[in-house]
Order: structure tokens, then sequence, then C-alpha cells
């Protein structure tokens, strides 16, 4: 069946761009009921010139093209208009979904309209197809005899049930669109209170008060956007950093707040300097808060010099153990995954009386590692730690500055140890501030900034802590206040 319905595509049906949704829910059908004949095999595991292979090929095809997404979520959202409630929740609406997992999760929620309540009822789900549409039906309300799922679409229906229901309880994914009532100064002040928790319960946690304030509300999880990406996604950071009056047109973000102190910067040359400050209670999430604008200044400056990093891979010329293979092999396959071909091989041989040698090669004195640019990184576990491709692509777009930042991020854990304790209100509080100092040069225009320096001063440290804590009957502090965390390491590395 799949066989000839993949000849026919491939002699009738035309490009992907002209299918029907007819079509393609035709060619998902036939590749499911293919993998469950074959055992419920992956299809990224068929190789690419298996009938199965060929199949999910043309299938994703359609799927990449942004028509024919913008019709999948156009029958969906009419799907979920006249399909019933399988629970009591609120489905959010239409959502752009990964074009991958698009077809998949429309899947489930085909099965998932058969699942019921074993406690309500005992039938069991059976599809029924009507052309290429397939609807789930029950033995009690139908009088004809149906063929029921297979055991494994049975048992997919059942967690695709669960996992929809969960997905209900969630609130709608956050969105960069202006909305009403992003600035409270449009609300009464009676109404700021009421409005501020609306827009939490919205996951609207950042809010104008003006023009240079910016209200958060901590919602202590990361925020999704439509994509199922964090709101501090480097695709975010690209859309405020390239939409024009981004504190006008988009909903309120740090990165606005960012890009706005940036253009400022800018227009009075540097005469007057531009400062965010941060203030809130305990928990309240202005330390991560500063990584997040960090982060936005990192990705926006421009490389001082037009080139990708250099990166050396050391590996055995030897070959003589099966652990420097394996870690040689995952190594390469990193790389190739990540698309960096700017690379070159160093041979690492086994024998101490080699090691000058490779280390002349290499510049460095440590063995085996891998560097970027002068960045010394570990061999393979530190090299797998790039494998966030938000991260790694820092790396390879600006590694100058991504040093930079990392020498910054990873001071916090020394500045931590010393800085931090835990309150009853925060297990990691901070207790002293912080000045983030930015040195900035800019070219012709504002997009066109690097990031030359940074400073960061200590400030404002809770000395009184070191030697007693706040009376717990005055402050209402409890047995969870703590000192200094350093303290508390230097007596558990004694007993290590």
């Amino acid at each position: 069946m799949l066989q000839a319905l993949v000849a026919t595509i491939q002699s009738a049906w035309g490009p992907p761009e002209t299918w029907s949704c007819e079509q393609y829910d035709e060619l998902v059908q036939s590749i499911q009921l293919a993998k469950e004949k074959t055992g419920g095999a992956s299809a990224e595991a068929e190789p690419s010139d298996s009938l199965l292979g060929i199949a999910c090929a043309l299938r994703y095809a359609f799927e990449v093209v942004p028509e024919n997404q913008v019709k999948l979520m156009s029958r969906q959202s009419q799907r979920n208009e006249t399909s019933p409630q399988i629970h009591d929740a609120v489905v959010p609406g239409a959502r752009v979904r990964c074009p991958t997992i698009y077809s998949y999760f429309s899947t489930f929620e085909r099965l998932s309209l058969g699942v019921r309540d074993s406690s309500n009822s005992t039938d069991m789900p059976l599809v029924e197809e009507r052309g290429s549409a397939t609807s789930v039906s029950s033995a009690r309300s139908s009088g004809t005899a149906e063929a029921p799922l297979t055991p494994r679409s049975a048992t997919l229906a059942k967690y695709a049930h669960m996992y929809l229901e969960e997905e209900g309880r969630h609130r709608a994914p956050w969105s960069w669109e202006r909305t009403d009532g992003d600035d409270l100064l449009e609300q009464s002040k009676d109404s700021a209170a009421s409005r501020l928790a609306q827009r939490f319960d919205q996951d609207r946690v950042y809010s104008y008060l003006g023009d240079h304030t910016l209200l958060f509300t901590n919602p202590n999880r990361v925020l999704k956007t439509t994509k199922f990406t964090s709101i501090y996604d480097e695709h975010v950071v690209l859309v405020y950093d390239q939409t024009p009056f981004a504190t006008t047109y988009l909903a309120p973000h740090p990165f606005a707040m960012a890009k706005q102190a940036l253009l400022r910067c800018f227009l009075n040359g540097g005469a007057t300097p531009q400062s965010i400050v941060l203030q809130g209670e305990s928990g309240a999430g202005k330390t991560e808060l500063s990584k997040e604008l960090l982060k936005y200044v990192v990705l926006t400056a421009q490389p001082p010099q037009r080139r990708e990093p250099r990166i050396k891979v050391f590996t055995s010329s030897t070959k003589s153990t099966l652990q420097m293979r394996s870690e040689e092999t995952r190594s390469l396959d990193l790389l190739h995954a990540k698309s960096v071909t700017s690379y070159e091989l160093v041979l690492l041989d086994l024998e101490p009386h080699r090691w000058s040698e490779m280390t002349d090669i290499s510049h460095s004195k440590r063995l085996p590692q891998v560097h970027i640019d002068g960045k010394f990184f570990g061999f393979f576990e530190t090299l797998q730690r790039l494998e966030d491709e938000e991260q790694l692509r820092m790396y390879i777009r600006n590694p100058h500055v991504a040093h930079k930042l990392s020498s910054i991020l990873d001071c916090n854990l020394l500045l931590e140890a010393f800085g931090h304790a835990a309150t009853s209100m925060n297990p990691n509080s901070s207790r002293y501030g912080r000045v983030v100092e930015l040195q900035l040069s800019f070219e012709e225009d504002a997009s066109h900034l690097q990031l030359v320096g940074c400073k960061l001063t200590p400030c404002m440290l809770e000395r009184t802590r070191v030697t007693k804590l706040r009376d717990a009957s005055a402050t209402n502090a409890t047995a969870t206040d703590f000192n200094f965390h350093v303290f508390y390491a230097v007596v558990a590395a004694d007993r290590l």
C-alpha cells in the first residue's frame, strides 16, 4: 500500500507545495500503518533510500513549506472549534508548532478523542475511517462493528489523552505581540494591582510603567513561546533587535529595555552613560534577569573580526585505546551535527616523550583539550556542554565576546560562594549588590556595536551576617536563615 502510494506521489502528485491537506493525511496514515506493521520502527532509524525513509522525506518536504504550515494550522483550528470537548480544561488555540512534530501532535489529538476515563467507561476505543480522515468512537455508541485499534495505537491514544489533558491545564504560550494593558499607566490606579494579577495569570509577567520602568512578577518557571522555546531564546533576541521601536510595537521585555539603553548610548555619543537598575524582593529574579540582559548585548554585538573560530580537536595518532577512539568519534559527530566546518585535527600521541611537541602545536600546557580562539575547554565532556544550539551559535558567531561573557558569568560561582546565603525567602539569596559596567564601541549606527570589555564591582555586602544572624523574632527569620555558603563549603570539604 505504501509502495503504491509513494509511486503515485512521485508520478502524479507534483511538488509538495501543490498537495492538499487530504493528500497529506493519506500519506501520514500510510506511514503510520507501515510503522505498525514493522513493529513501530522509528523513521529516523530507517535508511534514507528505504521505502519508509522515502515516504517520510516526502512528508517532511510538505511540512517545511510555510504555506502548508498555515493550511495545517487553519484546519486544526477548525477541528478544535467543531470537535467535542474531551475534558473540562480550556485548550489553548492553534499554535505554531515545529514542522517535524506537528503531524505527531495532530495524531495525538485524533487518537485521544476516543479515550475515556476507565472509571466512567470500559468501551474499547475504535477507529473509523471516512476517506482520508480518521475519527474515533466507542462500541457502545456505534451500532456497527468497527476494527479496534492495535495495542500499540491504543497505548499511544491513552498517553496522548493524558498529554493533552496536561497541555490543556497549561496557559497559552507567551507572545511578543503588543496587547492592550501592557503599559500600566494607561490603567487607573485602583485597577493596577488587579491588572498585574490578571497579567500574571496570563503569563504576561512583564509590564511597562511609562517609558523607563519595567515591572516583573517572577513566575518561578521557564515561560515558553509558541515554538516551545524560552522567551529569552536567541530568536527572541533577534526579534527585538531587528524591530524598530521595540518598546512601542512589541510586548514588554527586558530585551526592549536593553535595546533602548544601547540606542541612547549611541545617540548621546557616550557622554551620558545609561544605567539599568534592578530592584526587588529576595527571590524576585534580579540575578537571573541581569544575565539575560548581558546575553542580549552579547548576541547583538558584532564580532571584532569577521571570521569563525578555529576549533582544534585532539585525536590519537596510534588509535591504541577504545576510549580515545570513542571520544574522537563523538567529538567529530558533534561538530558535524552542529555544522561546524572550520576545525582542524591535531594528533595526540599517548607517549609522554611526545607531549612537549604536542603542547608546542596546541600552544597550551594541558592535554588533551579543545580550544576555541584561546578559550580552553575540556575534551569531549566540555564540548558536549555546547550541545545547546543557542550557546554554540554564540561561540561561533562571536567567540571573543562570548569569552568575555562566560568569564563574567563563570565568576558567579566564586561571588555566590562569598556573597550568597540561604534565607527563609530564597535558598540562594544575594546578600550584596553588584555593578556590571559594560564598555561599548559604536561604528556608523547603533546596530554596529562591539563589546570592548566588562567590569564587575561587588558592593553593599551584608557583613553582619558573618558574625551574627538576624533575630528570628524581630525579622520573621526562621531556621532556614544561614550564613554565607563559603563557610559551609569549608566545613563540608573537611569531611571529604
